[in-house]
């Protein structure tokens, strides 16, 4: 913490972003050209490190630079941004498994991610708000932990809004939650 403010990668990206420091690409860039770090790029860990404002830019992105970040994931906000990585081969299981894409998102050049796809960087435990901010949310998020053997699901502190009951799968079972 630095004056009440959590110090965490993305939020420095934001800051480094916000000054002009990093360069930020919206939904109309189609690819970065950069190979060695220029005037504008931050380098984090050896790697060059571009951010884009949302995931349906970084689903347009033809080149494949070392992390992306994402600040959002539709809307300024809401706390589905995070770090991304590009996994070549063929990841076409892992796209099915989060049709959502929240963990595995297929480039738009591929759709179905044969030929590669961007991979959610975290530790542990996923976070529902990276697939939305309603009670389908919460239930993308469930079935592709279970699909992709991810044991904690985290629900952020806030109201959220279910059409349906949330069915939460575990192992062969399934429990149903009625709303």
């Amino acid at each position: 913490m630095f004056w009440g403010l959590q110090l965490n990668r993305a939020n420095i990206l934001r800051f480094l972003t916000a000054i002009g420091v990093v360069r930020s690409f919206s939904a109309g860039t189609t690819g970065l050209t950069p190979s060695t770090p220029t005037t504008g790029d931050i380098v984090l860990g050896g790697l060059i490190n571009f951010v884009v404002t949302d995931l349906a830019a970084l689903k347009t992105l033809t080149s494949r630079p070392g992390i992306v970040t994402n600040q959002y994931r539709t809307t300024v906000g809401d706390q589905g941004g995070g770090d991304w990585v590009f996994r070549t081969g063929d990841q076409s299981a892992n796209v099915t498994n989060d049709p959502d894409g929240g963990l595995w998102a297929a480039p738009n050049t591929d759709a179905t991610g044969a030929s590669g796809a961007w991979q959610r960087l975290y530790d542990g435990y996923v976070i529902a708000s990276w697939w939305g901010q309603d009670g389908a949310a919460i239930q993308a998020a469930c079935d592709a932990a279970a699909a992709l053997a991810i044991r904690d699901v985290q629900v952020p502190d806030g109201t959220w809004d279910f059409a349906t009951e949330l069915v939460i799968r575990v192992s062969e079972s399934v429990t149903s939650i009625p709303v």
